[in-house]
């Protein structure tokens, strides 16, 4: 509620139209009859469902503002308050609003498809008094990994709607991190992603190559293997290890890229079974295990 600016009020009233729209939603209907079960037009379970999860989130956004007074009570704020207090002073002081908008006349946004609607309302505060802004943004939907921090593409998609007559466009497709057998199979998982902007701006394409001279020869094309459990996937990956060292491949040269470290943990344990040394080191977006000869 807070990284969105959403009132008690407002989600009330979406409350109430998603429960109008339920109650004409033929998907919750029984088509049929069934003796002793249901008759023809009755509601489904689902539909009641439906209503209850409506009351519990409706009781819970009415706890909202008492939830607020603990923290003022306590001198307490978290990181959301900070930015709508920005968003408050400026909207209520139009002097104080003016100020800051003279005083910042270019304006950078980097990372623009991790923007909550707060985040993105300071920035559209700032810029409204001209027709023509100097404002310069940078992002890529598809490497939009913080929806769960309050992240919102349509701030991409509004963006580039308000100012569709005067925006200049510029998709950088060198890529210089992968080889173009990685690019062409993410694109073909990534592209299942109705919400791309590329399928929802016109002219707007994104087709990336390799751009790496010291790399992009390379052609080696991605594996994937399947298990039926997490077990059987990490002796996998040790026998693989083992296989490649018996090839000569030096140790230093194997790396694993996990997602979570309790993964890299266990991982741990079979290497050490194994008798196979090992080093690993956390990094900002994975955690990488690099084997060595040490």
């Amino acid at each position: 509620m807070k990284r969105e600016g959403w009132t008690p009020a407002y989600i009330s009233d979406r409350i109430d139209a998603y429960i109008q729209e339920l109650a004409n939603d033929e998907a919750y209907v029984y088509k049929t009859s069934r003796a002793g079960k249901w008759q023809k037009g009755d509601r489904k379970p689902a539909y009641y469902e439906e209503l209850k999860r409506m009351d519990k989130l409706r009781a819970a956004i009415g706890e909202f503002e008492n939830y607020q007074e603990i923290m003022r009570v306590n001198k307490r704020y978290d990181f959301d308050d900070m930015i709508n207090w920005v968003i408050k002073a400026f909207e209520e002081n139009e002097n104080l609003l003016l100020d800051y908008q003279e005083k910042y006349q270019y304006i950078l946004v980097d990372e623009f498809q991790d923007t909550s609607g707060t985040q993105n309302r300071i920035v559209q505060l700032l810029i409204n008094y001209w027709e023509r802004p100097n404002v310069f943004v940078v992002g890529d939907d598809d490497q939009s990994i913080y929806r769960f921090q309050g992240a919102n593409v349509q701030n991409m998609l509004d963006f580039a709607r308000q100012y569709e007559n005067d925006i200049k466009k510029i998709v950088l497709t060198n890529n210089y991190r992968s080889i173009q057998p990685i690019l062409d199979i993410s694109k073909t998982l990534i592209n299942r992603n109705e919400e791309r902007l590329i399928k929802q701006i016109p002219g707007l394409t994104k087709e990336l190559l390799a751009a790496n001279t010291s790399i992009n020869q390379l052609q080696h094309a991605p594996e994937i293997f399947e298990y039926n459990t997490m077990a059987d996937e990490m002796a996998g990956i040790v026998f693989k290890i083992e296989a490649l060292m018996a090839q000569g491949v030096q140790p230093g040269r194997i790396a694993i890229i996990y997602k979570e470290n309790k993964y890299g943990e266990e991982l741990s344990d079979y290497l050490r079974q194994k008798g196979i040394p090992f080093t690993a080191s956390e990094a900002p977006i994975c955690c990488k295990a690099r084997l060595s000869g040490k």
